[in-house]
């Protein structure tokens, strides 16, 4: 475990990018990992298994190349059954209001009770 701190460059590539990719920071500090904006594919980057590890996630402010991913790293974390622990957002609540109203439709109307439960068939 390392004690010092660690920038990995997810994506820089502002705006006017090509869908998927735009902003998006991982910061190590000791043992935790944090998201600096996730306008990048998170998935693609760091694959589920590493999402597990993010401890938190700061969003700087709602363009679309900052938050492009929001939605559905939300809703991994809702889901994902082996997930040890909550995503803690840090920002203002300018940007809190904001992102309930773009991603609230997706997260209050995502799978109800019934549909959580996995069922394998053969």
């Amino acid at each position: 475990m390392s004690n010092g701190i660690t920038l990995k460059v997810l994506g820089d590539y502002g705006p006017f990018s090509r869908e998927g990719k735009s902003i998006g920071y991982r910061v190590d500090v000791g043992g935790s990992s944090y998201l600096v904006d996730c306008g990048s594919p998170l998935f693609n980057q760091i694959g589920g298994h590493g999402l597990k590890d993010i401890k938190g996630l700061v969003i700087t402010h709602c363009h679309a190349d900052h938050i492009r991913w929001f939605t559905d790293l939300a809703l991994f974390h809702m889901y994902a059954p082996d997930v040890p622990h909550k995503l803690t957002l840090l920002t203002s609540e300018v940007i809190n209001d904001e992102l309930k109203h773009s991603s609230g439709p997706a997260l209050g109307n995502s799978l109800s009770a019934c549909r959580k439960k996995v069922v394998d068939f053969a």
